[in-house]
């Protein structure tokens, strides 16, 4: 069985000539499931921390790795976001020596590779649903209602 792993998959991107050591002073692995855009950090990025020592066979899907490079006293952060189908790596979208605002740049890929292959309502309904907890549902029938008579 295949199994995949993601210190030799950041040790392929930057070239085997590099003395590059993946996790270098740690860093860590997360499975990607959602966006809470209530949150302005890390934290709006949802998902489950996975092992990323070693070899594993990981389920497809998106993940979010963070490795952190440089001297302890002058760390530098980078982000890899990558989609895993059977255990095959693609590099979706990357932040080097991300600042405060490293993942409101991930947004963007995160949403257009996790709307992949849901159908309309899904979306509509997963959109609802950050509205309801953003604006309440009183708000959010409100304003339903007065569309609702605009269009007809």
């Amino acid at each position: 069985m295949k199994t995949f792993n993601f210190e030799k998959f950041l040790r392929t991107l930057q070239g085997e000539e590099v003395a590059y050591h993946p996790f270098y002073n740690g860093g860590w692995v997360k499975k990607v499931t959602g966006l809470d855009k209530t949150k302005q950090n890390g934290f709006s990025i949802l998902g489950e921390f996975v092992d990323k020592d070693g070899d594993w066979i990981q389920d497809d899907g998106l993940y979010l790795l963070c490795d952190k490079q440089g001297s302890r006293a002058n760390q530098k952060w980078n982000y890899y976001l990558l989609k895993l189908q059977n255990q095959e790596p693609q590099l979706i979208f990357k932040v080097m020596d991300g600042k405060k605002d490293w993942a409101l740049k991930f947004w963007d890929p995160i949403e257009k590779e996790l709307n992949d292959g849901r159908n309309d309502e899904e979306k509509i309904k997963e959109r609802l649903q950050m509205l309801i907890k953003e604006f309440g549902m009183e708000k959010v029938r409100e304003v339903l209602q007065k569309w609702e008579e605009v269009v007809e």
